[in-house]
């Protein structure tokens, strides 16, 4: 009989497992999203509050990183980009992804994970530093912004009817829904018609 090496098995076994760990942790981050966005369009005031104190602390983190000796030009850029976030506060949550200031937000968004990450890269800081650091005063901000962003494309068009029968009303016409939320809804959709059971054979 051919002998396997030694270890072989359990390699596969543990790269098995490590797909079965990402799968899982997929699965766990997508409803913690989910979750976190229906919970957001259920509270959009108490969200767009949380918001502006969040922004604050981020500012407050940049001075301090500052004070610690961090390059003036990087906490500037970090500075810069969370007060473009702040100025879409207003709109929010229906942010409007062809309005200059989010355009500029993002701009600085990309900006602002490139001078970080090749400041990180050129110094000898633990890995948890790093990623705490990006954590709050990198990702914080967008991160509640993106799982809060609402469409217009979920309203109603004009004179319609619903279900019942009923005319529907100005303020429910102009409903917008979470992206994200909405997002998931037609992934269900879609997994409910994939699997839907198949319809009995005909008798004659």
């Amino acid at each position: 009989l051919t002998s396997w090496p030694m270890g072989f098995f359990l390699t596969i076994i543990r790269y098995a497992s490590y797909l079965l760990l990402f799968s899982f942790s997929t699965i766990c981050l997508a409803c913690g999203l989910y979750y976190l966005a229906e919970v957001i369009e259920e509270h959009e005031k108490m969200t767009k509050k949380l918001l502006k104190y969040l922004s604050w602390v981020v500012f407050a983190a940049h001075l301090f990183v500052w004070m610690e000796g961090f390059p003036t030009t990087y906490v500037l850029v970090g500075v810069i980009a969370h007060v473009l976030y702040y100025v879409l506060l207003p709109q929010f949550p229906k942010l409007k992804l062809t309005n200059l200031g989010f355009i500029l937000a993002s701009i600085f968004f990309v900006l602002d994970h490139y001078v970080w990450f090749s400041f990180f890269s050129s110094k000898p800081f633990n890995f948890w530093d790093i990623l705490a650091f990006f954590l709050v005063c990198v990702w914080l901000i967008p991160f509640v912004f993106f799982i809060s962003l609402t469409s217009e494309d979920s309203s109603l068009p004009y004179g319609s009817l619903s279900a019942s029968g009923e005319a529907i009303g100005d303020d429910q016409k102009n409903k917008s829904g979470n992206r994200l939320v909405l997002f998931f809804q037609q992934l269900s959709q879609a997994k409910d018609k994939l699997f839907a059971p198949r319809s009995q054979y005909k008798t004659f």
